[in-house]
């Protein structure tokens, strides 16, 4: 016996006309089902233009420029590569010391911060004194594992790992000064030398606590002594340059300049130069103190000489930066390279074949060519208050802001 479904009969009922209206508008139906988005969906992912991603990579380079004191596409720009970043407490800085290993940062309340220099994390942070006293030198001495602090009426030595105090004078981290230092101090093995305010070249015993011997050079001193191999130089308030043997303290040769000096000397290992109001650049004997050369200028000179290699760089105000001979052949008006009246500031390094500038009254960081003087790149960083080189070749440079961050650059390569 044959049996039919329920479903057999219904379709069987259905007028053929009918049963094909629905067959064709089935997948229609289910075809308009399909692309209608439900409610959980995101909707079609617009495309990405090449404008949208040059604006995120602008955005980023901004932000990264804004990060730093001087940004990585600055200092491209110039040669250099961000190393790192350190964000000094309290902002105002007196002091910016690089030494090897270490670098030191003198608040302006006295604290002595101390950072590794190759990644620029904290070591320590020691009270170097009073927010109102006056420190003359921070003097690392890394030989001897020792910071040596001096102050006008002390000298205080600290642990260069640690900050704490270091007992080294006879049981003693401080000693007091016999003469009360007006200068900068350099230290020259168990001597520390400085000006007094009186006017004395001192050569503190600084391990023992007191002064070896005592020289009066002028009324009064201002600019830190130098060192250049056995022999010691300095320059009074008045115009007296002096010259002594470093070991035995006696006096070498004297001279007396046309007017003051109120820049820092500087020295190879048989020449000094010395800029003064006089609105003269000399070269010395080092040993005899004959005159080597002389460059008469239209103004007073104001800032030190620099010297690298076989040049000297000097900033003539008025003029610009003008590059003379270290050792001219047999001219004693000296020997003029070139002269950039575009840079109003000092040279700070030299870097393969250009020289790097800081022109702190205007916040202008740029570069030069050593050999012709002429501008390479010039950088206004408005927000940069100090500048500083570990060396006068291929030297590290720290650049510090108004609001405490401490940048460190080394060059690219």
């Amino acid at each position: 016996m044959m049996t039919y479904c329920k479903t057999c009969r219904c379709l069987q009922t259905i007028p053929r006309s009918l049963l094909l209206l629905v067959v064709t508008i089935l997948p229609l139906f289910a075809s308009a089902c399909q692309s209608t988005p439900s409610k959980k969906s995101a909707g079609p992912v617009p495309a990405v233009t090449t404008s949208d991603r040059e604006a995120r990579q602008e955005a980023i380079r901004v932000e990264l420029e804004e990060k730093y004191t001087v940004g990585p596409i600055s200092a491209a720009k110039i040669d250099y590569t961000i190393k790192w970043q350190f964000p000094i407490p309290h902002e105002q800085v007196k002091q910016l010391i690089s030494s090897g290993e270490y670098f030191f940062i003198l608040t302006h309340d006295n604290d002595l911060i101390c950072v590794r220099s190759h990644d620029g994390l904290r070591v320590w942070t020691a009270s170097v004194g009073k927010p109102l006293d006056e420190v003359q030198s921070i003097l690392p001495n890394e030989s001897d594992g020792l910071v040596v602090v001096l102050k006008p009426s002390t000298i205080t030595t600290l642990n260069i790992s640690t900050g704490m105090a270091e007992k080294v004078t006879i049981g003693k981290a401080t000693q007091k000064l016999e003469w009360v230092a007006s200068t900068p101090g350099v230290l020259d093995g168990e001597h520390l030398l400085y000006g007094a305010r009186s006017g004395q070249l001192v050569w503190q015993a600084w391990r023992i606590g007191f002064p070896w011997r005592a020289y009066q050079v002028d009324h009064g001193l201002r600019q830190a002594p130098i060192i250049s191999g056995d022999i010691a130089l300095v320059t009074g308030s008045s115009g007296i340059v002096m010259a002594f043997n470093v070991r035995n303290a006696s006096q070498l040769w004297r001279k007396k300049l046309l007017d003051n000096v109120t820049t820092d000397p500087v020295a190879s290992n048989d020449t000094a130069y010395i800029a003064g109001l006089d609105q003269h650049l000399r070269a010395f004997d080092l040993f005899t103190g004959n005159t080597r050369w002389r460059v008469l200028t239209n103004t007073p000179l104001v800032d030190s000489p620099v010297l690298i290699g076989d040049r000297i760089y000097q900033q003539i105000p008025g003029q610009g930066l003008a590059a003379f001979a270290a050792r001219p052949a047999d001219d004693f008006n000296g020997h003029q390279y070139w002269i950039n009246k575009n840079i109003n500031g000092n040279v700070l390094t030299k870097h393969g074949s250009i020289l790097v500038v800081w022109d702190s009254a205007n916040h202008v960081l740029g570069t030069i060519s050593a050999s012709q003087g002429t501008s390479d790149t010039l950088l206004h960083v408005p927000d940069v208050i100090r500048v500083i080189a570990d060396d006068l070749e291929n030297g590290t440079i720290f650049a510090l802001g108004y609001d405490g961050r401490l940048t460190c650059l080394t060059p690219s390569n």
